[in-house]
């Protein structure tokens, strides 16, 4: 009697040529990407057998026969140590790893598998099979068991499919199905011990360590790289997406070619302070090609919660007040498409304003005879440097000298001044920048048989 493994053999090498015709027809290296992708890739150890690596790390010990065939494998008896097997996630023993919620804001609704809709809050376990919804103002946080992280921004539904760690290979299985809405992830790397996996209704993302950005609306899917790269599978096509590329799929087609995702904006001349609980004018420089753009706004630089979400169609936006607080904004550009492009981030605060100085010297109506008259004012609380203005009106718009960055609570003229009278007024600027309210402005006069 032929033993079963040899047949087994024979019918792996029937099943070989015809997968060689199916890949001719794909497309070879589309294929093994996709496949490469869900393996988890084993090193074969002396004393090794396929039936005792089954029974160890598999589902049980009757799959040696699928690791013979999905390896090609001639002689299941002959395993030389050093030899890679190449084992299909879905195989593994899996045990039930809860993913833990780090951040929740706004309107969000909750629905775990086993049991009624309720409150999430911080701390909280998610498991597989339950789904997460947020709402216009909503956003929320989870991490998982290899510290990966995903964002769940608003109007966003999401069901955690598969949360588990493989027992014995230590891999995390994270599998999550976006229904709709958007959703971003930092998956930390981990080589082969981890599948990271997003499903939406038209194709498929799936990563080993990276930052991306999977968006799901009606029948459509878009994906957009930040680090690392992305495999996004649809219609039984695989297309590999690297940093600064995106891909779009509709259901039913396979991927868009990846598209290059607009630059980040230039930031640089935000204010690093902000009035407490005053709106703030925000300006940037356009992005060529950019349609609108995209302004977040968050507590931390890792996002862990979005404050605000907001889309502009010029670069400028006016921000609503704010608590007293550090904040991140991150900008990127939308091109006609609808990709988001790379982001741009900007760090300030908001926090009151330096208190106006109260000035000492010269006295208000008072007559000064130096040509250089030494104008001095108290310290303002919070205040770094200072800023003077000298004009011959009251309303100062006359300016003689308009005079920022003074570090000390005095200046001279560097000029001679004539005859006349002056108003001159002061104001305190903190480290960031944040500018106080002028002190109450003081006149002086120059006689005319001034020296």
């Amino acid at each position: 009697m032929t033993p079963a493994y040899l047949l087994q053999d024979r019918k792996s090498g029937r099943s070989a040529r015809l997968m060689t015709r199916v890949l001719l027809t794909l497309g070879l290296a589309v294929w093994l990407a996709a496949a490469q992708a869900a393996d988890w890739v084993y090193t074969v150890r002396p004393g090794d057998s396929l039936w005792t690596i089954s029974e160890q790390y598999l589902k049980g010990h009757e799959y040696w026969s699928k690791v013979q065939q999905h390896n090609n494998i001639a002689d299941p008896k002959r395993l030389p140590p050093g030899t890679q097997l190449r084992i299909p996630v879905a195989w593994l023993k899996q045990q039930p790893t809860p993913a833990k919620v780090i951040s929740v804001q706004g309107t969000v609704q909750f629905h775990p598998a086993s049991g009624e809709q309720r409150a999430l809050s911080n701390g909280d376990p998610v498991h597989s099979g339950d789904e997460i919804r947020t709402g216009a103002d909503g956003s929320v946080s989870v991490e998982f068991a290899d510290g990966s992280r995903l964002l769940i921004e608003r109007d966003s539904t999401v069901r955690m499919d598969s949360l588990g760690t493989h027992a014995e290979t230590g891999m995390v299985d994270t599998t999550l199905h976006l229904k709709k809405g958007r959703v971003e992830s930092d998956v930390r790397p981990q080589g082969n011990k981890r599948r990271y996996q997003i499903n939406t209704p038209a194709a498929t993302a799936a990563v080993r360590g990276t930052r991306y950005r999977v968006v799901a609306e009606a029948e459509q899917m878009r994906s957009e790289v930040l680090e690392g790269n992305v495999g996004v599978a649809g219609a039984g096509v695989t297309r590999e997406v690297n940093a600064g590329f995106g891909v779009r799929a509709e259901t039913g087609k396979p991927p868009s070619e990846p598209r290059a995702l607009l630059e980040a904006p230039k930031l640089g001349g935000l204010p690093r302070r902000v009035l407490l609980q005053q709106d703030s004018e925000w300006a940037w420089t356009g992005i060529a090609g950019a349609v609108s753009y995209r302004l977040q706004l968050g507590p931390d630089p890792e996002f862990t919660r979005i404050l605000r979400d907001a889309v502009v169609t010029t670069p400028h936006y006016t921000l609503p007040k704010l608590a007293a607080g550090n904040y991140v904004l991150r900008v990127r550009a939308v091109d006609e498409l609808g990709f988001e492009g790379v982001d741009a981030h900007h760090n300030f605060n908001v926090g009151e304003a330096p208190a106006a100085p109260r000035l000492h010297s010269p006295g208000d109506a008072s007559i000064v005879f130096n040509p250089q008259p030494w104008m001095s004012w108290s310290s303002a609380d919070q205040a770094t440097s200072y800023h003077l203005q000298l004009a011959r009106d009251s309303s100062f718009t006359q300016l003689v000298a308009d005079v920022t960055g003074i570090v000390f609570t005095h200046y001279i003229s560097p000029d001679l001044l004539g005859p006349g009278d002056y108003h001159w007024r002061v104001s305190g600027i903190d480290v960031g920048g944040l500018e106080g309210a002028y002190s109450a402005p003081r006149r002086f006069t120059i006689p005319a048989d001034a020296p």
